[in-house]
């Protein structure tokens, strides 16, 4: 794989029942590729064709993808979705 290749990996080890992150990744890069691929066909077939739906899922595509990525969770994160304060466990 190229160094600087962004494409999501599936993870082997999950069950593949659940849609886990990685594999949500991974089933939007394949749809935002060949959703790109349509919109390129689309434009080199010439000015009759226009690509803008198809255009307008690419980016629909692109913002799902953005919101999907991985972010790691912040003590203040935590605090505003849960309610409570992220207190580490103290050893008693």
């Amino acid at each position: 794989m190229p160094e600087n290749d962004t494409t999501p990996q599936r993870d082997d080890e999950v069950d593949h029942d659940l849609l886990t992150f990685g594999e949500a990744g991974a089933r939007l890069h394949e749809e935002l590729t060949t959703q790109q691929a349509t919109v390129e066909r689309l434009r080199s077939e010439g000015p009759s064709k226009e690509p803008a739906h198809a255009q307008a899922r690419v980016e629909a595509l692109q913002d799902a993808a953005r919101r999907n990525e991985r972010q790691p969770i912040t003590d203040a994160d935590f605090e505003s979705f849960f309610g409570v304060k992220n207190e580490p466990d103290s050893a008693d």
